[in-house]
């Protein structure tokens, strides 16, 4: 079973209530793999009309929201903040939250 990385962005619209209202449009970030199975000499060889692929979407979908800066507070900016230092492995010798 071969894998294939698979990353793309969806826009859906939201049920309007009433035709006169304004769609509402939502992005999703699609992020996954999809599933190939391998071609066998007996798949090659079939001579019937109907065709499988078998081939699967295994994904993990998150609402895309994009946050700009200008909508960001001072406050907002400085709450996830941290300064570290760490050794040249990596790890850390030194944790202050801002």
């Amino acid at each position: 079973m071969e894998r294939q990385r698979r990353s793309f962005h969806l826009r859906l619209s939201q049920r309007a209530v009433s035709r006169s209202e304004v769609a509402q449009y939502e992005m999703f970030h699609v992020l996954g793999h999809l599933r190939v199975p391998k071609r066998t000499k007996q798949d090659s060889g079939s001579s019937s009309s109907t065709s499988r692929n078998g081939a699967v979407l295994v994904a993990v979908v998150k609402l895309f929201k994009e946050t700009r800066v200008a909508e960001l507070s001072l406050l907002e900016a400085t709450r996830d903040e941290y300064i570290t230092r760490h050794l040249i492995d990596g790890r850390f010798i030194y944790c202050d939250h801002r």
